[in-house]
């Protein structure tokens, strides 16, 4: 059986990144974009936004700099089953883990460092 896993996106940043880091020093940078559907459901007149998690991981602060609420961006990644634990609760997400993230309109193109 053969699997792909790419996801190429386009959105707007809803709100500023929430950094973190690793314990080898490597910068996580979290955010949601916001996108709206596209095709049949908007010809039928149906509007549809939903917002879409992404986890960033790259070596330095520029790489978080260059991302800011209302920027609208291109992301290239691959789909990833985040799981963790709250109040005794296991939950999990899907989220976009960007290997490329590109301003859309006159902004820098943002490459994660490559990790595992």
């Amino acid at each position: 059986m053969f699997y792909f896993n790419r996801i190429i996106l386009a959105g707007r940043v809803l709100e500023n990144p929430e950094i973190r880091y690793t314990r080898k020093g490597l910068v996580v940078c979290l955010f949601s974009l916001w996108l709206k559907e596209t095709g049949m459901k908007e010809l039928e007149g149906i509007k549809n936004a939903f917002k879409i998690p992404i986890i960033a991981i790259g070596s330095g602060e520029d790489f978080v700099k260059a991302i800011n609420k209302g920027d609208n961006l291109f992301v290239e990644g691959s789909l990833l089953k985040r799981i963790w634990e709250k109040e005794g609760v296991l939950k999990e997400e899907a989220v976009v883990l960007a290997k490329k993230i590109i301003t859309i309109k006159g902004g820098k193109n943002v490459e994660p460092e490559k990790s595992g």
